[in-house]
């Protein structure tokens, strides 16, 4: 995607130095079709064409037509393998790893609420034998990043969260089965380090937008909104006032590169990526419509229920740990959103 060229570009002028460490390393990225490990994927491709890393880079997936159709502009590059296993099942240990990014996991709350143990066992069962792995392969060398989610704090009276911050959360609550998962595989990563030595550590990923969105089955609000927009059709919301730290995708994956190259293992290893900024929904889908050039025009409807008496919660997430290990915001919205926006375009014009 030319988008992800251009942002590789750009980012590398300016975390070169941390990038780099990748020379000469082999790199499993699992869940790798999914909307941020797939731009992951390309990112590193297209980086360790253009600086010659000589890294090798393995691209996991369960299902290996979707992993062959979301891959196929990259699959042949060299040093590129397409690994379509279940991270459920033992790791083949037939390839020694140096680095492993954990981003295997289902991200929208349907699925949550249809397949809550579907749910659970990639961000349990499966990073376990990711950390099995890496216990008995490569000398325990391994080093292994979980991207966990910044869910898991879940209702804080903490004006900005630190790493080291935890709410409420409703246990039995139908989402529970994602942000109980995400806590249980952090505690995993943590009791790896402690009793084996394994160097595992966390990333909590935000609330995240960029090119890679699969329109055809991500029904979140922001996918669902920019349908409209590629359709030149009006955008229909309620005014929701809460403010959210979205944040691009290149900046996430630029944050856990930072935390698994530089950052500390175990219980010290935990690290909040996430924007400096917030933004409301209704500016968000406004930045995104004033890129598509087009007629649309955003409705606000009338408030229902939910949004009427929804409590606001203007906590922010804290972000100084991740920014004292060199990494730093590089996206503000606006250009984010006109990123987001070219991709998706080239994509959709490509395919329709």
């Amino acid at each position: 995607m030319k988008v992800i060229y251009e942002d590789m570009e750009y980012l590398a002028e300016k975390h070169l130095t941390c990038f780099s460490q990748l020379e000469n390393k082999r790199i499993l990225i699992t869940g790798s079709t999914g909307m941020i490990m797939s731009y992951m994927s390309e990112f590193l491709v297209r980086l360790n064409k253009k600086y010659k890393l000589n890294m090798i880079i393995y691209l996991q997936g369960r299902n290996k037509e979707k992993l062959y159709k979301k891959h196929r502009a990259i699959c042949l590059e060299e040093n590129v393998f397409l690994v379509d296993f279940d991270i459920l099942n033992k790791i083949p240990d037939d390839i020694s790893f140096d680095y492993i990014v954990h981003g295997a996991s289902p991200a929208a709350t349907k699925y949550f609420l249809e397949q809550p143990v579907d749910t659970i066992l990639p961000n349990v069962n499966g990073l376990m034998n990711m950390l099995n792995y890496a216990k008995n392969v490569n000398s325990g060398g391994t080093k292994a990043v979980f991207c966990s989610s910044n869910v898991i704090y879940g209702k804080v009276n903490s004006a900005a969260i630190t790493e080291n911050d935890y709410g409420i959360i409703d246990i039995l609550g139908e989402r529970s089965c994602y942000v109980e998962s995400k806590r249980m595989g952090e505690q995993l990563c943590v009791a790896y380090h402690r009793q084996y030595g394994i160097f595992a550590n966390i990333v909590r990923v935000p609330y995240t937008y960029g090119p890679t969105y699969d329109l055809e089955i991500d029904q979140r609000a922001i996918p669902r909104f920019m349908q409209c927009l590629l359709d030149n059709k009006d955008v229909e919301m309620f005014q929701d006032n809460t403010v959210i730290q979205y944040t691009y995708v290149g900046d996430v994956i630029c944050g856990i590169l930072y935390a698994l190259l530089y950052g500390k293992p175990g219980s010290q290893g935990a690290y909040n990526i996430c924007s400096e900024n917030n933004i409301n929904m209704y500016e968000f889908v406004d930045l995104m419509r004033k890129n598509c050039l087009n007629t649309s025009k955003i409705i606000i409807k009338e408030e229902n229920y939910f949004i009427k008496n929804k409590e606001l919660n203007f906590t922010t997430i804290d972000n100084e740990k991740l920014k004292k290990l060199g990494w730093k915001e590089e996206y503000d919205y606006s250009f984010g959103i006109k990123q987001m926006m070219n991709g998706i375009s080239e994509r959709y014009n490509n395919e329709y």
